[in-house]
């Protein structure tokens, strides 16, 4: 495996800023050699209507959930979603078999869990609510009456669908803030229309120089506020803001915070061939020309994505019915294997 390659994968994922240890670098190597699920490309604006801006993002194992979710392709669902993902139960001391959970799909944990139950063939989870348990950045899903002592319950936020958008928009693969190659300038701008279209209200963006031992690349990069490895023992977040112990903001150490970093990202046309599933470029291509470029409901959307799929694994593709919109809109993401994301109206 090339190492620089491997360098700029991670430089160009928003998802692996946290510290990685030599077992994830392994397993990322292995990631993008052994699946067609590393990814690629540049886009147009499409129906979206505002400009967007650059990020990359390899699809890797390590980089979304973990843990028994990556047991095997034979039941991709069960054991959990790690750190960064969601683990639904029916009971709290169920065994990983009898756990399901995967990425976050909609943005809402208890609707995810839902669905992750129903796809594994496990019972509905009675009384569900979301929690954390502490020193674990986790979000668990359980029967309320069996929530454990000293447990966080999460409670829903308004702005979450619209955050989980924010999130796809940030890998997307086909018209997204991750399918464009542009300078500082051209990503704050797109960072703040992006912004402004979610309704996402009190953020901020600012721009960084990319760390020293990230190569120089074409493209700018936009992310989430990420932790530095601590120095020497230190458990401060970069700035000073001390990293949240448990939610996915425990991912974001400054909330409500967007991050530009200048000549950080690879075009992602410059990947293909090294390693990047051929197949995932196919994918991008069809959603982009049938959705992304179109404007078709929610129903049409649908099928595009699922024979642009095929019948190779992907995570479950996120479908939120959004009755004000024109046209539907996708996402193309991933971490450890593809998801797409449909938002649109039923006609």
């Amino acid at each position: 495996m090339n190492e620089d390659l491997v360098r700029r994968l991670r430089a160009a994922d928003p998802a692996a800023r946290v510290a990685l240890p030599t077992a994830a670098d392994d397993a990322m190597r292995e990631a993008i050699m052994a699946t067609d699920v590393t990814t690629d490309r540049t886009g147009t604006v499409g129906r979206r209507r505002v400009r967007r801006g650059a990020v990359v993002a390899a699809l890797a194992t390590v980089l979304v959930g973990g843990g028994a979710a990556y047991a095997g392709f034979h039941d991709w669902y069960r054991g959990g979603g790690g750190v960064q993902g969601l683990t639904c139960m029916a009971r709290w001391d169920a065994p990983a078999d009898e756990r399901s959970g995967g990425p976050w799909l909609s943005g809402d944990a208890v609707a995810d869990c839902r669905r992750y139950q129903e796809l594994t063939g496990l019972p509905p989870i009675e009384q569900p609510v979301a929690f954390h348990v502490a020193d674990d950045p986790a979000t668990y899903v359980a029967p309320r009456d069996e929530v454990p002592q000293g447990a966080t319950l999460v409670a829903a936020d308004p702005q979450d669908l619209a955050r989980q958008e924010l999130e796809g928009s940030l890998g997307d693969l086909v018209d997204g803030l991750g399918a464009q190659c542009l300078d500082e300038a051209g990503a704050v701008a797109a960072a703040h229309a992006e912004l402004d279209r979610l309704g996402l209200e009190g953020w901020t963006v600012r721009s960084e120089e990319r760390p020293a031992d990230w190569p120089e690349e074409e493209c700018a990069l936009v992310g989430f506020a990420f932790p530095q490895p601590p120095a020497d023992g230190a458990t401060a977040a970069p700035g000073g803001t001390a990293t949240p112990a448990n939610g996915r903001e425990a991912f974001e150490p400054e909330p409500r915070t967007l991050v530009v970093h200048p000549h950080a990202a690879p075009d992602r046309d410059t990947l293909r061939g090294q390693g990047v599933g051929e197949v995932v470029y196919e994918i991008r291509d069809a959603l982009r020309a049938g959705i992304a470029d179109a404007c078709v409901d929610l129903d049409v959307a649908e099928r595009i994505a699922a024979d642009a799929l095929g019948d190779g694994h992907h995570w479950p593709t996120v479908v939120v019915e959004d009755p004000a919109a024109e046209c539907t809109r996708v996402d193309l993401t991933g971490g450890g294997s593809i998801q797409v994301s449909l938002r649109g109206p039923r006609r």
